[in-house]
């Protein structure tokens, strides 16, 4: 008789971490590679100098594709800045300072994605930098929602871009330890009991003391 496995049902609530591979092909790659193998069969079926010339040619955009993406994650690096403090259920800013230490080259179409400390958010912190000039440094903002109250660490992170034609995705992880507070939420208190609140104190603030007990300063 076969034991049964007990099936561990995954948290609804966690948060989702997506990590990229180092090398990847999008459909628009996968697509852009099928129709070259096509277009190198038919090359070869017929024999055509301007099919072959063609197949080359899809051949060299997908290797320049190749190296551009490796070049523009080259010697580029971030700087995070936490908040002080922040408090659960209400929006907060990561900045990330991208500093491009290259000479030349300059990067594009960067994505930054937390890896480490994201439970500490309902969403896993990402930003998006367009461009970075060579020797130049962007800032790009991130907003977050607090989730869990606590001491968090944010550690590993990845950086990640698809340029220059979307048919390459390369990825590289780097390490920035840093901790961020989060305070728990701000809480709601009916304005009934403050109302009766406020009555109390302002009643107490005329009563002074007497030899019988307390009496109205008023009277």
């Amino acid at each position: 008789m076969a034991r049964s496995r007990r099936y561990i049902r995954p948290d609804p609530y966690a948060t989702l971490v997506r990590r990229r591979p180092s090398l990847d092909f999008s459909i628009t790659g996968l697509i852009y590679c099928s129709l070259m193998m096509f277009m190198g069969l038919a090359a070869i079926n017929s024999q055509a100098n301007l099919l072959f010339g063609v197949f080359g040619l899809m051949i060299g955009i997908l290797l320049v594709s190749v190296v551009i993406s490796r070049s523009v994650l080259k010697r580029l690096m971030l700087n995070r800045s936490l908040p002080e403090s922040a408090i659960v259920g209400l929006p907060a800013f990561i900045s990330y300072e991208l500093h491009n230490e290259k000479r030349w080259g300059p990067s594009f179409s960067i994505t930054v994605s937390e890896l480490d400390g994201v439970e500490a958010f309902t969403k896993q912190p990402q930003a998006y930098m367009l461009h970075a000039a060579p020797r130049m440094t962007a800032i790009v903002p991130a907003e977050v929602i607090p989730k869990r109250r606590g001491l968090h660490q944010l550690d590993r992170y990845q950086i990640s871009t698809s340029f220059p034609f979307g048919f390459i995705k390369r990825a590289t992880e780097l390490r920035r330890p840093e901790s961020i507070l989060i305070y728990p939420a701000i809480g709601q208190v009916d304005p009934k009991l403050l109302q009766l609140m406020r009555s109390a104190e302002s009643t107490g603030a005329t009563m002074r003391p007497a030899a019988a007990g307390w009496t109205s300063s008023t009277a």
